[in-house]
């Protein structure tokens, strides 16, 4: 590998790693927010309208890559407007600290994920398949957690690993492929990752009506006390 090659791969990596902490980091801000100022299932309207607001910024980026940052940028936030439409459902009571607490995982699997890239850089395809494994079967666990104890922290916690599943995927398209422009993968992949929290959340919001005979009972810890 040639030195350009081997410096390029690292900012690409980089890049990846530092859009994929500030999607994680949004998520928490933007759901706690939402959950305070918005009603019912506004937040999935506002949501779509967000990420259709952002193809235009993908589709015309390819002469202004700066446009790629808007897309992603409202992807990101469109997705806590989908999800605190799930929680304000609900009738759910946030608390910030706990949803900082519930991301954790994700942010840790994504910087061993990065740190491991950088490590072994010759076997990247060895890595990025290790950890999507490991990632898949942490998101399963949540989500089973989650149907069990119907706790936030598992919740909250399982849309964070979906989330940082596609940006593992942005890691394994990207990395060795000087040629790809890297935001461009990224903005994809935020498209991506909002239509598959999304999914997820209107399902949930229909009640599980796309899962017909099963008894899926989804709670979500403590909800807000209502007045007498």
């Amino acid at each position: 590998m040639s030195i350009s090659n081997y410096i390029n791969q690292k900012a690409r990596n980089l890049t990846v790693f530092a859009f994929a902490v500030v999607s994680l980091i949004i998520l928490p801000f933007v759901t706690i927010i939402s959950t305070a100022t918005l009603k019912e299932h506004h937040g999935v309207v506002l949501g779509v309208g967000l990420m259709i607001a952002a193809i235009p910024f993908h589709c015309f980026a390819k002469k202004h890559n700066a446009l790629y940052l808007i897309s992603f940028l409202l992807n990101s936030v469109a997705n806590g407007f989908s999800l605190a439409a799930l929680y304000i459902s609900k009738n759910i009571n946030l608390n910030f600290d706990d949803l900082i607490v519930a991301i954790i995982p994700s942010v840790i699997i994504l910087f061993l994920t990065y740190l491991t890239l950088e490590k072994f850089i010759n076997a990247k395809k060895l890595i990025i398949t290790v950890f999507s494994i490991f990632s898949g079967a942490l998101t399963i666990t949540m989500m089973i957690f989650w149907i069990i104890c119907g706790d936030l922290f598992f919740s909250f916690s399982f849309f964070g690993l979906l989330l940082l599943l596609f940006y593992i995927c942005v890691f394994g398209i990207t990395a060795n492929q000087n040629k790809r422009s890297v935001l461009r993968d990224i903005s994809f992949g935020s498209f991506g990752a909002f239509i598959i929290l999304t999914v997820v959340v209107i399902t949930i919001l229909s009640e599980g009506e796309l899962f017909d005979g099963l008894d899926l009972d989804l709670g979500f810890g403590e909800k807000k006390k209502k007045g007498k």
